[in-house]
């Protein structure tokens, strides 16, 4: 997913438009889903991707697995936070959280 701001410029005729080839190539990685609600669970079902999720809520997901925080972020190859942001939520992702995501 590098290069991703130079995508978008160049989806929007911004920019000349680089290689992303490489840049969408999201099939048969690992996305992890940090809040499972309705948004999160289209999310898991668009990219064709293993998912790990976490959900303040009961919830299940076929073919998702759930799990803790920190295992989702040291494992997933994208990582999507769609959740508003409350009080509860602020600061979910920290600093010791971006140590442990993928390079």
């Amino acid at each position: 997913m590098r290069q991703i701001c130079a995508a978008d410029a160049a989806a929007g005729g911004a920019a000349p438009t680089p290689d992303v080839s490489s840049v969408f190539d999201l099939a048969g990685r690992t996305t992890g889903i940090l809040g499972l609600g309705d948004v999160g669970a289209r999310i898991a079902q668009g990219f064709g991707m293993r998912v790990l999720f976490t959900s303040r809520r009961p919830r299940s997901l076929p073919s998702a697995l759930r799990t803790e925080t920190e295992h989702v972020l040291s494992q997933a190859d994208a990582a999507f936070l769609p959740v508003p942001l409350t009080p509860q939520t602020r600061h979910l992702i920290d600093v010791p959280g971006l140590i442990l995501t993928r390079q």
